[in-house]
């Protein structure tokens, strides 16, 4: 494993933790209230943005590379088959 995968992996795991701690504020800022959505975000929530958008990204390197590592078939595999399960 390259030190940059481990890197991206130590970066994955800590926005992870960090987003365990800040999702609660980002679903109690969205509301619905009389058919209609209102947004009402503290900066709890959008600090708990910030760690899903670094887990999404980070998640997504790891998985990309996770992929181009493997043999051409199991990246078939692994490219199709978990997504549909």
């Amino acid at each position: 494993m390259r030190t940059s995968t481990k890197i991206w992996l130590i970066i994955a795991i800590a926005s992870n933790i960090g987003l365990w701690f800040f999702f609660s504020p980002i679903l109690s800022g969205i509301r619905f209230q009389n058919n209609a959505i209102s947004v009402a975000f503290g900066w709890e929530a959008y600090v708990g943005m910030v760690f899903f958008l670094i887990a999404t990204v980070s998640g997504t390197i790891i998985f990309s590379r996770f992929i181009k590592s493997q043999p051409l078939n199991r990246q078939i595999f692994f490219s199709t088959i978990p997504p549909t399960a």
